[in-house]
């Protein structure tokens, strides 16, 4: 492994050295990153409208 390689090459290279299937292990990570940002969205939403809900009721 060349250590002046980016760090994303040696990552990549040490996951294919550590699964038998890279591709799938990448998709289950991608799909996780999906529901937490899809789940952090959400939550911003809400307290956006909580938010908005306070603004209005001291008007």
């Amino acid at each position: 492994m060349d250590v002046a390689a980016p760090r994303a090459v040696r990552a990549g290279e040490l996951l294919s050295a550590l699964s038998d299937e890279p591709a799938e292990w990448l998709g289950s990570e991608v799909c996780t990153l999906a529901g937490h940002i899809d789940a952090t969205t959400s939550r911003v939403h809400a307290l956006v409208g909580e938010l908005d809900q306070r603004e209005a009721w001291r008007r």
